[in-house]
């Protein structure tokens, strides 16, 4: 099924009109409609470009656009282990992952891939996220985590950092293609 555009079997609609899923608990049908409309947007504004834009270090940015894609897939990953596994990522998973962690942007180390590259990791991940969303109810969200994890902020902080994030990489992405 194609989770992007289908909120009832019986209703069409754009991403943009926030209409939870009817498949989901419905705070977390909201919470991926709202995931919905960050992957679409995002999508969009990079789908088109070269390796050449995706590496480019602009001037007054630190990242290439290319290391924010791949952060913004591997925060994701690690939220998804976090609230739905309650650990930490492995250290197999952390070299998986390795320069789009917190921490590691600055080394440069993620480059030469074309956007396909970037976006089978953002969809793969955000696909994996929606699968495992269905299996959660509303008062999930309101789980917290002890541990290392303690001062986060329950599930739906988290979740909702997540698209807080992703919004404000959209605006560093708008901002580094404006220098091109």
């Amino acid at each position: 099924m194609d989770r992007s555009y289908t909120a009832t079997k019986d209703m069409n609609y754009s991403v943009f009109d926030l209409i939870a899923p009817d498949d989901y608990a419905p705070k977390v049908g909201n919470l991926v409609a709202l995931l919905r409309v960050t992957n679409s947007s995002l999508t969009k504004l990079v789908n088109t470009l070269t390796i050449e834009k995706l590496d480019a270090n602009i001037k007054n940015h630190n990242n290439s656009i290319g290391t924010l894609l791949m952060h913004m897939a591997a925060m994701e990953y690690w939220f998804q282990v976090i609230t739905f596994e309650g650990r930490d990522l492995n250290d197999q998973e952390r070299e998986f992952w390795k320069g789009a962690l917190p921490g590691e942007l600055i080394n440069r180390s993620i480059k030469n891939q074309p956007i396909e590259h970037y976006l089978s990791h953002l969809n793969n991940v955000r696909n994996s996220t929606y699968k495992k969303l269905l299996n959660c109810t509303d008062t999930w969200l309101y789980q917290k985590h002890e541990g290392a994890f303690e001062s986060w902020g329950n599930n739906y902080y988290i979740w909702f950092h997540l698209i807080e994030d992703h919004l404000c990489h959209c605006g560093q992405i708008k901002s580094i293609i404006t220098n091109f």
